[in-house]
């Protein structure tokens, strides 16, 4: 069976099930103690299960519910069908209940992680759509992730990451988001980061730091000969976008030996050796630029950085600055670009959300 081989006392279809002021009864059977919920009338719930012979129970059904959903990200009406099919009848709406209920209890550790993520020097910030179940069509949402990651510069607080979703991109939800915090944001150009960079914001301003990765993607893209050979495209390799990425990479590659070092010998170490590299590298763009139609991918891909050249060289003079919004070794967010690692289950979400539509 789904879900441990057995499942421990799931509540019945009954939607009172284990509401009310009615607690809990404890029944002992043949392989030990099971739990099930009475309903109003202190009768027990429609549809507990019998108990199995390994006694491989659950006390609740609640734990099971938020993994399925959050972790596999599998629609309460698609658990409820899987368990009907294993002779459980669980509403949807009584799932719904336990999800709920589980939401509230857990928000003070919600808020204790945000203001933990929020009181750090430095933040990652970054978003991805997600698809959102509704009437006639999907709708597509915005997971919202900041994450706060202080072992590149050798800091010993633990890595974190919170969550937000909002139906739109729109600029109000990360100013609402961040509206206490007055840091380091390392972030991609998404122009509805703008105002909180602002010298008149009141909470004062946001430090606003480019990713490099971000940058890099965009000639990268059309430096990659394996996949255009792989997806047969006639489009032609650009030598000038080739060089660029060869020039990143180098860059990256010193960054590399000074993870995890102390915001002082970082400056040090960027001051001797990336700064020359990064210097020659924007000289060099600049050069390239001006032999370039605007209209080209290239020049698309260069102006990107020079117009946001400062927030780009921020990195060289603050050792806290990764060189890129992906936080090394980061075990705890996001999925798309660096930060969404800790969102991976996205795509799945996705997925399942259209078949589930």
């Amino acid at each position: 069976m789904r879900r441990h081989q057995t499942l421990e006392g799931r509540r019945g279809s009954h939607r009172d099930a284990g509401r009310g002021a009615a607690a809990n009864v404890r029944h002992r059977t043949c392989a030990g103690e099971i739990l099930l919920p009475l309903l109003r009338d202190d009768r027990s719930a429609a549809g507990a299960l019998p108990c199995d012979r390994q006694g491989l129970r659950r006390a609740e059904p609640a734990d099971d519910d938020l993994v399925d959903k959050y972790a596999d990200h599998q629609p309460l009406n698609r658990q409820s069908e899987q368990l009907a099919r294993e002779g459980i009848e669980l509403s949807v709406s009584t799932m719904a209940d336990h999800v709920g209920a589980c939401a509230a209890a857990l928000l003070p550790l919600a808020e204790l992680i945000k203001a933990h993520v929020f009181a750090a020097a430095r933040i990652h910030g970054d978003d991805t759509t997600v698809p959102v179940l509704a009437k006639v069509k999907t709708k597509t949402g915005r997971l919202w992730t900041y994450v706060r990651d202080d072992r590149p510069f050798g800091g010993a607080a633990p890595p974190a990451a919170v969550y937000f979703y909002s139906p739109d991109r729109g600029g109000a939800h990360p100013e609402q988001h961040l509206a206490g915090y007055a840091g380091i944001l390392q972030a991609d150009a998404y122009g509805g980061f703008n105002a909180l960079y602002e010298a008149e914001r009141k909470q004062g301003p946001i430090t606003g730091a480019a990713c490099w990765a971000h940058a890099r993607r965009k000639l990268f893209e059309l430096a990659d000969a394996a996949s255009k050979a792989r997806n047969k495209s006639s489009a032609v390799i650009s030598p000038i976008g080739f060089a660029a990425v060869q020039k990143f990479d180098a860059i990256f590659a010193v960054e590399r030996g000074i993870n995890g070092q102390s915001p002082d010998q970082r400056l040090a170490a960027r001051s001797r050796d990336v700064a020359p590299q990064v210097n020659e590298f924007i000289a060099w763009m600049k050069q390239e630029r001006a032999k370039l139609s605007r209209h080209t991918d290239v020049a698309k891909a260069f102006d990107y950085m020079l117009k946001r050249i400062n927030a780009f060289t921020r990195f060289l003079a603050d050792g806290r600055i990764c060189l890129s919004n992906t936080p090394p070794n980061a075990r705890c967010a996001a999925s798309r670009s660096a930060v969404r690692h800790g969102c991976s289950p996205v795509p799945i979400a996705a997925a399942n959300a259209l078949r589930s539509c």
